[in-house]
């Protein structure tokens, strides 16, 4: 028996050939061929256009909308994490799924050579092949999805990086911008509130009470905001929020040290370059 494997052509995910000759009640032979060329060509197109479960937009205006900087790398980089880990399985799966095609053209070219082999058993390994590099190509189209969303986020990173002017981020960088971004965050949520029902939500009075910010305070700054014709534009809506926080700034502390806390975290506790390998 020879050794040499046969390669089979590389056939497209729809064969007209498989499903002829099933007597469908609606669809004729003249549709089929219509919804096989479709699929095969026009369809792979639109996949690779909507392969990913969301759009860069999405990443951008809706994922990565923390209010802060450093909170947005975070949250890029846990997207990351989440698409490396779906990659590196996939990475594996698909290694194991080649030693498996492989081995079965090598049986496939084997029992071909056996004049002793069951023709269908030939003609049933034909078809697992077939089976198995459909499945090799499609899981390509999502692979590359992920790659592409990973290579998007790698963008949004560099940018953030480059216009905060800096190289790096540090733990104690993410630890340092903590108290404004939960100011701004239970600030902002109080504003939607207020603009929704007229008063701050019990969970968002709480929230405020925690980093040490009255929640009477802060409705009555937006309700004064609301009333002014600058309520109207997003530009003066960030501007009002930039000016509260510095209003704020430094709550947290101050209700740290009531805790009997001198400190809203401790560096020595915290990841810094010269921990890094």
């Amino acid at each position: 028996m020879s050794n040499e494997l046969v390669v089979l052509n590389d056939r497209k995910e729809l064969n007209i050939d498989d499903v002829k000759g099933m007597d469908f009640l609606v669809i004729k032979d003249e549709e089929m061929h219509e919804i096989a060329d479709f699929i095969n060509t026009e369809h792979q197109h639109m996949l690779n256009n909507f392969s990913k479960s969301q759009s860069n937009f999405m990443d951008t205006m809706l994922v990565f909308s923390s209010g802060t900087d450093i909170r947005n790398l975070r949250q890029i980089s846990a997207e990351i994490e989440s698409k490396k880990g779906a990659l590196v399985e996939n990475q594996y799966r698909l290694r194991k799924s080649e030693v498996e095609l492989r081995r079965k053209m090598r049986d496939f070219n084997n029992m071909k050579d056996d004049a002793e082999s069951d023709p269908f058993d030939v003609e049933i390994m034909e078809i697992e092949i077939q089976e198995a590099i459909n499945s090799r190509n499609g899981a390509r189209t999502y692979i590359e999805a992920a790659l592409k969303t990973i290579l998007c986020m790698k963008q949004q990173y560099d940018a953030i990086l480059k216009n905060k002017g800096i190289e790096d981020v540090t733990e104690i960088d993410f630890e340092n911008e903590e108290e404004e971004f939960h100011i701004k965050k239970s600030t902002q949520q109080a504003f939607e509130d207020i603009v929704a029902s007229g008063r701050i939500s019990v969970g968002n009075n709480r929230y405020l009470l925690q980093i040490g910010i009255m929640p009477n305070l802060v409705h009555d700054y937006w309700i004064k905001f609301l009333g002014s014709p600058n309520s109207y534009e997003k530009k003066k809506f960030d501007e009002a929020r930039e000016l509260l926080y510095q209003q704020l700034k430094g709550s947290a502390i101050k209700e740290a040290n009531t805790r009997g806390l001198d400190e809203l975290f401790y560096e020595n506790s915290c990841v810094r370059i010269e921990h890094r390998k």
